[in-house]
């Protein structure tokens, strides 16, 4: 299943080189400086803090797979058998896994609704048909829940293309990814552009047209 997420990993590359540069205030750190040190205040004292190891049951903790194998995030393949296994056999795995399919019936499979639509063109590469779509409807589809924008469909029809072991689906997920990636690409870049921008987890496309960003 590696093969399908290579659009995903190639669109997150060349977003993260072109957005390389942000606006800052004079004197204003980078996340990155401030995360190696580099800001100008006096060191943390030392605090001895214990590491306290009971009831750690490290058979829960999968193994960390080679650069380059994925799922590795927030599991990784060695986890793929027993997370299946309990998605078939556990009653928390049955119910998780019937909203799971709620939600993308719902999202991506409801012909009468233009989400559908929106994720064929996406899946199929289309950006410019994606723009146009939602140029048409005015913005992205509604949320599909609390901090869930319609790109989180997508992420859940990429899990269960990945738990069915469905290379078609998946690969079809990842191209969707890419793509919407590469719509939104111009309203990360808008939001970097002004300083403190830098939580551009916001933006969305397309950017208005003083360059800001649509919620």
């Amino acid at each position: 299943m590696r093969t399908f997420l290579t659009p995903v990993l190639a669109a997150a590359l060349t977003m993260s080189a072109a957005l390389a540069q942000t606006a800052r205030f004079d004197g204003e750190l980078s996340a990155e400086q401030i995360l190696d040190g580099e800001y100008p205040f006096p060191p943390s004292p030392a605090v001895d803090v214990p590491l306290n190891l009971d009831g750690l049951d490290r058979a829960r903790l999968g193994q960390v797979p080679p650069p380059g194998v994925h799922p590795r995030i927030l599991f990784s393949p060695d986890q793929l058998p027993d997370l299946r296994e309990r998605v078939r056999k556990t009653n928390v795995g049955r119910a998780l896994y019937t909203t799971l399919q709620t939600r993308l019936d719902q999202s991506l499979r409801d012909p009468k609704y233009w989400g559908s639509d929106l994720y064929r063109l996406l899946a199929a590469g289309d950006a410019d048909g994606a723009a146009r779509l939602i140029e048409e409807k005015g913005a992205m589809p509604p949320d599909i829940g609390h901090y869930q924008p319609f790109l989180h469909a997508v992420v859940l029809e990429a899990l269960d293309a990945l738990l069915l072991e469905d290379e078609t689906r998946g690969k079809a997920a990842a191209t969707a990814i890419a793509t919407y990636a590469a719509l939104v690409r111009p309203g990360i870049q808008a939001s970097r552009d002004f300083p403190l921008g830098e939580d551009a987890w916001r933006a969305s496309w397309p950017p208005d047209r003083e360059g800001g960003v649509l919620d």
